[in-house]
């Protein structure tokens, strides 16, 4: 297997939602492309090292922890909405 010099993706709607709500981080969007897939990869690594997937398969990611910020933040209160999963198209 040759090494691929770019990656490409096809711009769909669901797409070029996620790259607007990235856009507020500042990384461009190779950034951005790079920190995606370091995050996949690891969850992967992870799942199939563990066992949790065969080997190949995508694990469903079921929940997730944030590293805390070095500087003191007050607690967040409220109740927080999240965008629903959306399944692929058969």
């Amino acid at each position: 297997m040759t090494k691929p010099q770019q990656v490409a993706a096809r711009l769909d709607a669901g797409l070029e939602r996620d790259l607007r709500v990235l856009s507020h981080t500042k990384l461009s969007n190779s950034a951005l492309v790079k920190e995606a897939m370091k995050l996949l990869a690891n969850v992967c690594h992870v799942a199939w090292t563990e066992g949790v997937v065969k080997p190949g398969e995508l694990p469903e990611l079921m929940a997730y922890k944030y590293r805390l910020p070095p500087e003191h933040r007050p607690p967040v209160e409220g109740v927080l909405s999240l965008p629903l999963p959306t399944l692929p198209k058969e």
